[in-house]
């Protein structure tokens, strides 16, 4: 909304540039780094227990946005 707010056609284009680089940065490591894949640990409890884990953030963050707008 900033960038819209100001008008500035540089800044929007420089802007946008600079988020699909860091998108692609990403894919590409992602991409690259495929072979590793083979050193991940198998699944089993720990991979539930992070399952636990982030979904308890993923609630607790929802609840603070929710609680933001009220």
């Amino acid at each position: 909304m900033y960038v819209a707010a100001q008008g500035d056609a540089v800044l929007g284009s420089v802007s946008m540039f600079l988020f699909a680089l860091g998108m692609s940065i990403l894919l590409i490591l992602a991409g690259s780094l495929s072979g590793f894949i083979n050193l991940l640990p198998r699944s089993g409890p720990w991979l539930r227990i992070s399952n636990i884990v982030m979904a308890s953030a993923m609630v607790g963050v929802s609840i603070y946005f929710i609680l933001q707008v009220l």
